[in-house]
């Protein structure tokens, strides 16, 4: 009777000692789980940070392509006023010396001569300060844009390995949407690079009518010593 007793109590035990355990165990499981949802739900807002912030830079960066477009407009209008003034001056000099060879006297025409080359050297100080500026300020936006659009890149790909399940859906828009904004740049590059060919054609026509207008100061300079002697 005494044995069955102890028996009983033993069970008793054993079992009270495993609903304590499994209790333990619940409870563990429960504060690893909760802590787990802590740390996702602090993930998510993390990255729900990021894309925010990344989403405010892929804006700014469109602002900036659409202000540098506009610089690069008013560039180009710049570049044709120029030609077409240098056209215009072209059409003066050669009036001014057509006028000087048949109504000038010798220290008039050395004088015009002597003015129409400091206009000319002028003249190409001015275009070649305006290319000098062109380039660097198209070398610093396009080394700007690179170091904007590498840091994007670099901080969408380190982020990305620890999206959750659910997020992933949102930073995989976030990076389309980036790759959408490589592809207009690309797009701007090459639009960029027709540009310059023309702009490079606008300064081989001006060294062509420099020349034109030296060959033409040399050939003034031949008529005039000619009626010299």
């Amino acid at each position: 009777m005494a044995s069955k007793r102890r028996n009983m109590f033993y069970e008793y035990k054993k079992q009270e000692t495993t609903e304590i355990v499994v209790e333990y165990i619940g409870i563990s499981e429960l504060k690893l789980e909760m802590e787990k949802d802590f740390e996702v739900r602090q993930l998510k807002s993390e990255l729900t940070k990021d894309r925010e912030k990344q989403i405010e830079e892929i804006r700014k960066l469109r602002e900036e392509l659409s202000d540098r477009d506009l610089q690069l407009a008013n560039l180009s209008d710049m570049v044709k006023r120029q030609c077409s003034h240098m056209e215009e001056e072209v059409m003066v000099l050669r009036k001014e010396i057509n006028n000087s060879v048949t109504n000038d006297t010798n220290a008039d025409l050395k004088q015009k001569i002597a003015f129409l080359k400091k206009k000319i050297i002028k003249l190409e100080k001015r275009n070649e300060k305006m290319a000098k500026e062109y380039e660097k300020r198209l070398r610093q936006s396009y080394k700007d844009y690179d170091f904007k659009i590498q840091s994007l890149q670099l901080e969408m790909g380190g982020r990305k390995s620890e999206v959750p399940g659910d997020v992933e859906t949102a930073m995989n828009s976030l990076e389309c949407r980036y790759k959408s904004l490589l592809t207009e740049i690309d797009y701007r590059y090459f639009l960029q690079k027709q540009f310059d060919l023309k702009v490079k054609c606008v300064f081989k026509l001006k060294a062509g009518l420099v020349t034109l207008k030296n060959a033409t100061l040399k050939m003034t300079l031949l008529v005039a010593i000619s009626y010299l002697w």
